[in-house]
């Protein structure tokens, strides 16, 4: 699990996905990885493969081993002591997860940054100061899917490859309730490390604005959730990051959103986890030609962003 390929000039072992060095930045010869194959679509989305999953539960200590494993992701590369979120220091420990760089495109212009396909989008008009909270924001958003990438990945005993990285993205923009996780979980990671900078739970809010008729017990769960992932991404930043100290101490207390956050046992947020993974695959697995023709621009687009 974890596949590498070595870095020919300093040989230093790169995640499989990377197409440059992480040491020496020497371009890697990593085609294989990022060339689309159809083959590889009925390959992981079997009936055999379905039928793992559903007789394979994702256990306590399995989720343990997959967080420390997104930690040594990181760890193999960064020696540094944890240190406070300056851009430089999370320039740094980023760089064996993601891409960061700067975009003046005009896609979003109300953001100022986005993540995209293991790629962390700063727009250029964003001010200096509130590029830490930015890539904490995008940068929470990766390690959610790669939280969903190691779960399918132990749950097959399957290396990673493209088309899990697409699977991951597809799932946590297949709907509104997961898209309010993810915004939820960022945010509270941006809050715990950035305290004094934080500005609110403003994309959760604007979700929630954006669509009043969501079910109201799902987005308590969906919060719940995000909540609840958030604790483990900021367990795994805390190996790298200080927690800035704010004056203030915890104020903010879900400012802004109207729900109280309720604690969730590991158990459940392991269950609720195990059921998104699982309910997207048997979504793939029962409308193979819609979901293969979507997941194909996935890995497209893949390929566009990282080669």
């Amino acid at each position: 699990m974890n596949e590498k390929i070595k870095c020919p000039k300093c040989e230093y072992e790169n995640p499989i996905n990377f197409t440059s060095c992480i040491k020496c930045n020497h371009r890697l010869k990593n085609a294989q990885y990022y060339t689309e194959n159809y083959k590889d679509f009925y390959e992981l989305f079997s009936p055999k493969n379905l039928d793992i999953l559903n007789n394979t539960q994702l256990t306590d200590t399995a989720y343990d081993t997959i967080i420390y494993n997104i930690i040594n992701i990181g760890e193999d590369y960064i020696k540094l002591l944890p240190d406070e979120a300056s851009i430089s220091n999370l320039f740094n420990i980023t760089k064996p997860y993601v891409k960061i760089q700067y975009d003046n495109s005009k896609n979003f212009p109300a953001y100022l940054s986005y993540y995209s396909y293991n790629n962390i989008l700063i727009k250029k008009t964003t001010h200096a100061s509130l590029i830490p909270t930015a890539i904490l924001h995008e940068f929470t958003h990766h390690l959610f899917n790669e939280i969903i990438k190691q779960s399918l990945m132990h749950l097959l005993n399957h290396e990673k490859n493209l088309l899990i990285e697409s699977f991951a993205w597809y799932l946590t923009l297949e709907n509104r309730y997961i898209e309010l996780s993810g915004e939820f979980m960022a945010h509270k990671v941006q809050e715990h490390f950035l305290p004094d900078d934080f500005e609110g739970f403003t994309s959760v809010i604007k979700l929630l604005e954006d669509n009043p008729n969501l079910d109201e017990q799902k987005v308590k769960e969906s919060l719940y959730f995000g909540n609840s992932i958030a604790k483990d991404i900021i367990y795994i930043l805390e190996h790298f990051i200080t927690p800035k100290a704010s004056m203030y101490g915890n104020v903010f207390e879900n400012q802004g959103i109207e729900y109280p956050i309720v604690d969730i046992s590991n158990e459940e947020k392991i269950s609720r986890l195990y059921s998104l993974i699982t309910d997207a695959f048997n979504k793939i697995i029962n409308d193979k030609v819609e979901m293969q023709a979507v997941l194909s621009q996935m890995n497209k687009n893949y390929i566009y962003l990282n080669c």
